[in-house]
This record gives C-alpha cells, structure tokens and sequence, in this order.
C-alpha cells in the first residue's frame, strides 16, 4: 500500500509539473549573475523575504522554492524545497574537484548518519546525492556545483527520505535550467 501512493503522488507530481523540459508556463527568476526556471506551482522565495515558516536561511539564501506538496497530509512534515547558496572562492585555488571532495567532508562531518549515494562531475558541474538525519529528520540531498569567477554557486534540493524519488525529475530539470552569466 505505501509503495503505491508514493508511485500515486509520483505520477500526480509529474503530471502536474507537466512537461518539464518545453513547458511555456515555468516561471523564471533572473539575475545580473544567474538564471533558473521553475514550475509555476512552485512558491518562491528571494533573500531578504520572510513568510510564515520563518525560515533563517532565507537571510544567506539567494532564493527558496518550495515544491509543492499538496499530497502531504502531515502539515509538520519537511516540506521539500530547492535553495541557491553561493559561496565566495577568493583567496583558495579550489577547481571543481576540490571543491566536491572538500563537501563530501563536510557533509560526512556535519549530517548525521550521512551516506553518499552518487557523486559525480561532468563538464561544467558536479552532482552529489545524498542522505543523513538533520533535526531528527530521515532527509534527502541532491546538490549542484558549478564555479566561476572565484564563486561556487551551490543548488540544493532537500527532502523528506521517503518522498525523494518522486520529485528527481523535476529537480533535474530545475537544476538543468540553471544558468550563470
């Protein structure tokens, strides 16, 4: 029964995000520096902004989007959500090698019960997927790294562990619009 209402919600998911890679109807947010496309059902949210969660990372976060979730009856559950961090790189001669395996590090050493289930680099970026307890929490993590001009700018989706799966393809997408100028 569990494993078919997570493929229900995975199928309502897809279908309700439609076509992710040709869809008119993604909202954009631009910047002098990047660029990012997102469903429209997403809510968004910009640094500086404060809504209701009074989330304290939107005060180092470029943006928060907040996937939809309307299936969730449990309205304490972790509401799963896409955040862009960017780091300043002066000063370290990090390439994107060192960067990845210096987060590995850190994830290894901040998250509890961290395990790493995909790393990779590919031209321009690399994707680390990985989960771990944080507040008590079975969570999900998906990152995406990509340097230039001495910044790293580090796209994170999270997510309750047990919902993950059904959100990958349009947090690949999300990810794949993801454009620095």
């Amino acid at each position: 029964m569990k494993n078919f209402i997570l493929i229900s919600f995975a199928i309502f998911f897809l279908h309700a995000c439609g076509n992710q890679e040709t869809d008119p109807n993604w909202n954009s947010y631009k910047t002098p520096y990047f660029q990012i496309k997102y469903p429209e059902k997403f809510e968004f949210m910009k640094k500086g902004q404060h809504n209701e969660k009074g989330d304290l990372m939107l005060q180092q976060a470029e943006f928060f989007l907040y996937l939809d979730d309307s299936l969730s009856s449990d309205k304490d559950e972790f509401q799963a959500n896409i955040n862009l961090l960017i780091q300043d790189l002066s000063g370290l001669s990090y390439g994107l090698d060192e960067f990845s395996k210096s987060s590995e590090n850190q994830i290894s050493n901040l998250i509890k019960n961290a395990k790493i289930i995909e790393s990779k680099t590919n031209k321009n970026h690399h994707r680390i997927k990985y989960s771990g307890e944080l507040d008590g929490r079975d969570l999900f993590f998906y990152q995406h790294y990509e340097l230039k001009n001495n910044q790293a700018y580090i796209l994170t989706f999270s997510s309750a562990y047990r919902k993950f799966e059904a959100y990958l393809p349009v947090v690949d997408s999300v990810f794949s619009s993801f454009q620095i100028k």
